[in-house]
């Protein structure tokens, strides 16, 4: 049954990266480790470059993802390629995939973030209000899959 709602999340993420037209589409979700601090990693991807984002590992509050999972609110950055070295450090998936324009939006079950989707242009100055409108309207069927894995 979950390699079944994995292979469901994969392709919903796959069709949002196709109807969105964007470079690359990313889903953080956290990992279960009792007695740890929660970690989040990248755990569905479409339009990636290589294989770097599996190894990141964020903490709520850090990276793109766990600054969106702590606050419960959609995050934006347009020119990732402003920021230095140094500042651009405390974003890996930007820097693994090359990214240059961001929006990070939490995904909600029973009022609570259970992953985060980040959807990206390898360019500068992407993100348009009908990018933002239609990207509303993807996550509302992602939430429902994305339920199913919490709840099993």
């Amino acid at each position: 049954m979950l390699s079944t709602t994995n292979e469901a999340v994969q392709k919903e993420i796959d069709q949002i990266k196709s109807i969105l037209k964007v470079d690359f589409v990313g889903m953080a979700l956290a990992t279960m480790q009792p007695s740890a601090k929660k970690e989040i990693r990248w755990r569905y991807v479409s339009g990636n470059l290589s294989q770097r984002y599996q190894k990141i590992v964020l903490q709520v509050g850090h990276g793109f993802a766990g600054i969106v999972w702590r606050t419960g609110r959609r995050l934006l950055e347009d020119h990732l390629e402003n920021k230095t070295a140094t500042e651009l450090l405390a974003y890996p998936i930007a820097i693994a995939e090359e990214l240059n324009s961001v929006v990070v939006e939490p995904i909600f079950y029973k009022d609570e973030v259970v992953a985060v989707l980040l959807v990206g242009y390898r360019e500068a100055n992407q993100l348009r209000d009908t990018l933002l409108n239609k990207l509303n309207d993807c996550t509302s069927g992602l939430a429902a899959l994305v339920a199913e894995q919490v709840v099993n």
